[in-house]
């Protein structure tokens, strides 16, 4: 591969792999994500890219057949380039962080891993061992367990150390053992000094870690290629909003962007008994709201509004039924851009985005920018509709604005920034 790559991002998601990227292109950096990794991929593709961030659709996977998805994308792409690789983790640690991880590590022979899941600008913070949300508190070492390697919590306390001293203590830690460093975080800052910790160790290092973190990675040479994005993106007629997660901050700001459009939700009953006439149905009813002239026409399914918790969404994650139906997802989007050449896209949910850009053939998108912390804003790339713009979101990201403002900033209503 082209010398001018700087990063490969493997991701287990692809709002994950999207949000991620974003952080590069925003440092002026060529980026590209690749909506699903194949072994059959051609790496002449991506030369002209300084960094590849990759979809490995692992997230509902089990944790061996995790492990092996993940091993076999760092082996090709080790194979082809010695770049750093970073392993970007949910920030809730949904999925096989341990195994994603340890098949990384496997396979670069790395000596340590930093873990920073942290992503203060989206009010998810780490402090003693714990990430902190309004869904539900995580304990980080026990999602690592099945790692099979020793971990240890780098505490806010610790953090007011110097970055030298905390390099020696991990270099004693390493020599007893441990293999896994968790970092406390609360502020952006901390970011700054954890990436300052490495300057001081002869360890072969993998980052683990939120879209928060992953610029900190970059040199200062790197960093000081940042591009101004005060750019206008142009008006856009025709918007469809697909929300594909019952996230209840999902629900939340699709209640008041509902609202705030004075428009409606077309939803696919999962229930149907015959879902082929079920998706011919929500996929006319989309199609006749562009015809009469409404501009932004919002998909769902039936059950987005039922209350949910969080090992429930934890479970639906890897669940035969969330599969199906974000296939069928897939489907109504198809049919509907066969009719509506809709020009721009605004997708919740990782698995929806994929299978969203998988049935209009889309094999990568370009991040453009971003819209909020999290949120980015990137093109489509390849397929029928190469060049169509889309959002995507995960599903606890923003405030209770944020599809809202995304949609605005689609329509040209609201090109700030």
């Amino acid at each position: 591969m082209c010398i001018m790559l700087s990063m490969i991002i493997l991701a287990d998601d692809l709002t994950g792999a999207n949000d991620t990227a974003i952080q590069y292109t925003q440092f002026g950096l060529k980026t590209i994500v690749m909506t699903q990794f194949n072994q059959s991929i051609d790496f002449h593709n991506f030369e002209k890219y300084h960094v590849v961030s990759c979809n490995l659709n692992s997230r509902m996977l089990g944790k061996e057949e995790a492990y092996e998805v993940v091993k076999d994308a760092a082996t090709a792409f080790c194979s082809q380039t010695n770049t750093m690789i970073y392993k970007k983790i949910d920030s809730l640690l949904r999925g096989n962080p341990g195994p994603e991880l340890k098949a990384v590590m496997d396979v670069t022979h790395a000596d340590i891993a930093f873990i920073v899941p942290a992503y203060p600008q989206n009010n998810r913070i780490v402090k003693n061992g714990e990430i902190l949300s309004s869904l539900e508190n995580v304990n980080v070492a026990e999602r690592f367990e099945d790692s099979t390697y020793v971990s240890k919590i780098i505490t806010v306390k610790d953090l007011e150390n110097s970055p030298q001293f905390l390099a020696k203590k991990i270099g004693e830690d390493y020599k007893a053992g441990v293999r896994l460093f968790i970092f406390d975080s609360i502020v952006e800052g901390h970011f700054v000094f954890i990436s300052e910790i490495s300057k001081f160790l002869q360890l072969h290092i993998i980052y683990c870690g939120s879209a928060g973190f992953a610029p900190y990675l970059l040199s200062d040479k790197e960093m000081s290629q940042t591009l101004s994005c005060r750019n206008t993106w142009g008006e856009h007629e025709k918007i469809l909003i697909v929300c594909g997660t019952r996230n209840p901050i999902t629900q939340q700001q699709l209640h008041y962007a509902l609202e705030h459009f004075q428009s409606t939700l077309h939803c696919l009953e999962v229930n149907e008994d015959d879902q082929g006439k079920a998706i011919d149905q929500v996929s006319s009813a989309v199609i006749s709201s562009f015809e009469e002239g409404k501009t932004k026409v919002f998909l769902g399914v039936s059950s987005v509004f039922d209350d949910v918790s969080f090992l429930n969404l934890i479970q639906e994650d890897t669940s035969e039924k969330a599969q199906i139906i974000t296939n069928q997802i897939g489907c109504i989007v198809n049919k509907v851009f066969d009719r509506i050449k809709f020009s721009a896209l605004f997708v919740t949910g990782g698995d929806t985005a994929l299978k969203v850009s998988n049935s209009l053939g889309a094999f990568g998108m370009i991040p453009l920018r971003e819209i909020s912390p999290g949120v980015p804003l990137v093109t489509l790339v390849g397929g029928r509709a190469d060049g169509v713009y889309m959002i995507t979101k995960s599903g606890g990201f923003g405030d209770e604005k944020t599809i809202a403002h995304s949609i605005e900033y689609l329509g040209g209503i609201k090109n700030e920034n």
